[in-house]
């Protein structure tokens, strides 16, 4: 068997939701230490749905990730997947503060802050995002960016770069859907690949991969993680998904 090139440095797995109990995550966790969960948030989702959770919920996740923590020393990785109207204002005019306002603690659990474009011209205004941005990044966060095809994805990454920001970017030219690319990007700096995955593809994608990708990187899935009725967050599908992308991983 060939040795595999380990270059994945974070598996995010998204969209837990009511259809799961936060505990079940924490045991996931623990079996896999390289993933980070996904946990998808939208103004008009805060009553929570299929992928969306509760803030109710949140808490109770980030109450089960605190006792995790301090019983096994050992930081459950949480990553907040913005959508809808707050991408527009952050972008846009440089807002957090109805995100901030409707998540626990401040958004201090997320260690990393995804915006979510799906595929959807976005205005964008650098100085107040920049500003807002840095705010974000000097309290030890990283802001992650849809490149989806739809916006000028690479002209904010290197604005906000140069301005001191901690900011990547994710390939995801399915906007979301699940929807595996005809190829996929090269990159030389650590980025994200998203859009398809699926456990029984994601072996073979990360080989094409790793054709392409001459740094670290990570990996998100979402869709092909559900029940098939998109019901439901399957957890013996994560389980099967983190199993075959682990010998990937840094």
């Amino acid at each position: 068997m060939n040795e595999k090139r380990r270059f994945i440095r974070t598996v995010t797995v998204t969209g837990a939701d009511m259809s799961v109990e936060p505990e079940e995550l924490v045991d996931i966790a623990t079996e896999y230490p390289f993933v980070e969960f996904g946990i998808l948030v939208s103004r008009n989702n805060v009553l929570g749905g299929n992928r969306f959770p509760t803030r109710m919920w949140i808490e109770k996740l980030i109450s089960a990730k605190i006792v995790q923590d301090a019983v096994f020393d050992r930081v459950i990785q949480l990553s907040l997947h913005v959508c809808g109207s707050y991408v527009k204002e952050i972008l846009q005019q440089g807002n957090w503060a109805g995100l901030i306002t409707n998540m626990p603690n401040n958004l201090c659990w997320f260690r990393r802050i995804q915006l979510n474009t799906h595929g959807r011209v976005h205005l964008y205004d650098r100085e107040p995002f920049s500003n807002a941005a840095k705010i974000l990044s000097d309290r030890g966060h990283q802001i992650i960016i849809q490149i989806d095809g739809s916006n000028d994805t690479e002209c904010i990454l290197s604005d906000a770069k140069a301005d001191g920001n901690n900011i990547v970017g994710l390939y995801d030219l399915s906007s979301g859907n699940g929807v595996l690319p005809q190829s996929w990007q090269s990159c030389k700096s650590f980025t994200g690949y998203s859009g398809g995955l699926s456990p029984d593809n994601v072996q073979e994608n990360i080989e094409k991969i790793a054709q392409v990708a001459s740094s670290e990187i990570w990996i998100d899935a979402e869709t092909h993680l559900r029940s098939n009725n998109d019901a439901q967050f399957d957890v013996e599908k994560v389980k099967k998904f983190l199993e075959n992308v682990k010998p990937y991983v840094i």
